[in-house]
């Protein structure tokens, strides 16, 4: 059988002109350095080596196949090399999609923290709706994402946030008296809703449907800003996650939490179950609460 240790020895031989030289240069017995060798001659029906005064030398075939058997080891010892630097996180790629809503907010200090640990890996980051992340993931092209819960079977996932989602509406709106509303009171109202590819969008829609609500949706937009400026304007009222409305000071809109359990922004860290993640998504998850166990029970199931 050829492999990396019987490629070693035939090295060995060639390098010391002897087979019991190379065998104690090994730590093997000399039948099995001959064996090592017989192999290698049999499986490329060709003679490696000839005999020589006290001891042995290549043959003109067996300069071609040693010369071949260094580079293949010096590849492997690189190789060996670029796992060992992946494993200890000198080197690599983080692959991570991340959705407009609340990312900047919520990623951006540990974004800055797993630089500052993890100089040598680079960060490919994907800025996306959930609907379109959640197939990169799956593919491959992506090793985490944030998306929003409840997720497919075919996703292990880690919880980062539960948020209710607020009412946005202008001051001199006719609800602009309340503090909390229901989906049903807001069915009438000219809605401003997110661009395909975001799943707040298809929650909304769905609980809408089973309530045999239809919302009067006039305009879509993926920017965040645009939709507050539309609905300061007068256009219509929207639906965000509270924490994008808590650092920001919006004058000219009024807020109003929406009481629906079954309306919050529940977000989560996504990776395809039974996926081998690497030591740099790894890296990432760890630094999350709950991370730890979120990975040592995939190891378990």
């Amino acid at each position: 059988m050829l492999n990396i240790r019987t490629l070693q020895i035939l090295v060995e031989v060639a390098r010391q002109g002897g087979f019991s030289r190379a065998a104690q240069t090994v730590h093997a017995v000399q039948p099995t350095v001959s064996k090592a060798v017989q192999a290698v001659e049999d499986r490329l029906g060709v003679r490696i080596f000839e005999r020589a005064n006290n001891g042995v030398r290549l043959t003109v075939e067996g300069e071609i196949v040693y010369r071949r058997a260094l580079n293949i080891l010096q590849e492997f010892e690189a190789l060996e090399a670029d796992v060992a630097a992946l494993h200890k996180l000198e080197k690599g790629v983080l692959r991570i999609g991340f959705p407009p809503v609340a990312s900047g907010i919520l990623f951006a200090d540990l974004l800055s923290k797993y630089r500052q640990l993890y100089p040598g890996i680079n960060i490919s980051l994907q800025e996306q709706g959930c609907a379109s992340l959640e197939p990169m993931v799956l593919s491959g092209d992506l090793d985490l994402a944030v998306t929003l819960l409840p997720v497919p079977p075919n996703f292990s996932w880690l919880q980062i946030r539960d948020e209710p989602l607020m009412v946005i509406m202008p001051p001199d709106h006719p609800l602009a008296d309340r503090k909390r509303l229901k989906m049903d009171e807001l069915a009438d109202n000219a809605f401003i809703g997110f661009e395909q590819g975001f799943l707040l969008n298809d929650r909304i829609e769905a609980v809408c449907r089973q309530r045999g609500l239809k919302l009067n949706e006039c305009l879509r937009s993926g920017q965040l800003d645009f939709i507050m400026t539309l609905v300061a304007t007068g256009i219509g009222v929207a639906l965000l996650p509270r924490l994008e409305l808590e650092r920001r000071e919006l004058p000219n809109i009024h807020i109003a939490l929406l009481d629906e359990e079954e309306l919050r922004w529940r977000a989560a860290f996504v990776w395809r179950r039974g996926a081998v993640l690497s030591s740099a998504a790894q890296a990432w998850l760890k630094l999350l609460p709950g991370g730890e166990e979120a990975l040592a029970s995939e190891r378990l199931s």
